[in-house]
């Protein structure tokens, strides 16, 4: 299972009781998310952090460069700093968030480990035994019930042939390029940068996609944004966009990803 997908239940001190998951810092995108942010020295280091950069763009947009900056050879340097009494400041690259669930299931009875069923843990891209396209939308719960009982959980259906590939929420991939003159070892990395996407969002054919370098959400249009409807080759179509799964080195190194 994916570690953002499992939920601790705790009470954090002057706080509500509630489910907590820890996720890179980078992963929060707007003033709501920071409010999520449990520790509030971390949550009052990111509040100046952005005060010293000019503010929250768009109303409540966190800017790019909050978090990290990026040197000359991709390298991401963070910038929010925990103090340290005892040596140099601790870069803070992950947080816990805090979120009201309800219905949260408990994996196990002895264990503080609980999971939002009625979330999309990943969908399966499949082919038929016809070579017809097909999805199949799995949820948390389904996911958990699987590994719970030793089952893989990325399962072929029985009308199946072949998995094409899966996506969950912050996979990478490379949206519009042709896979059979893709060379990963030649081509240039910027070339392959702005058709490099990552998973916005996902539910039953309704896959939508973010440019990578694109921190606001609001520009819900190409080349900033994509949504995949069909399997088909139309402006919405899988086939049009032809995504490859790829994963992306600390230095920006694409690779492609099974």
């Amino acid at each position: 299972m994916h570690k953002e997908t499992i939920y601790g239940k705790r009470k954090a001190p002057e706080q509500e009781e509630a489910y907590h998951v820890r996720k890179p810092i980078d992963n929060l995108t707007t003033k709501k998310h920071i409010e999520k942010v449990v520790d509030p020295i971390i949550k009052k280091l990111i509040y100046s952090r952005i005060k010293d950069i000019g503010g929250f763009e768009q109303g409540d947009k966190i800017p790019s460069n909050t978090f990290f900056i990026t040197d000359e050879i991709g390298k991401k340097i963070p910038q929010i700093f925990l103090p340290n009494k005892h040596g140099e400041p601790v870069p803070v690259k992950k947080i816990r968030m805090k979120e009201n669930i309800g219905g949260a299931e408990q994996l196990k009875e002895d264990i503080n480990q609980y999971v939002n069923p009625r979330n999309n843990h990943h969908v399966l891209i499949y082919k038929d035994f016809d070579g017809n396209l097909k999805e199949e939308v799995v949820t948390f719960w389904t996911a958990v019930q699987r590994k719970i009982n030793g089952k893989k959980i990325v399962q072929l259906p029985e009308d199946g042939r072949e998995i094409v590939t899966t996506l969950q929420i912050n996979d990478m991939f490379l949206l519009g390029v042709n896979e059979g003159n893709l060379n990963l070892q030649n081509q240039e990395q910027y070339n392959l940068s702005i058709k490099l996407y990552k998973v916005e969002a996902l539910s039953s054919k309704y896959y939508e996609f973010r440019l990578n370098t694109e921190a606001s959400e609001s520009r819900e249009y190409a080349p900033y944004y994509i949504r995949i409807q069909s399997f088909g080759k139309g402006k919405t179509g899988w086939q049009t966009f032809n995504p490859i799964k790829v994963k992306v080195s600390p230095t920006g190194k694409i690779s492609k990803r099974i």
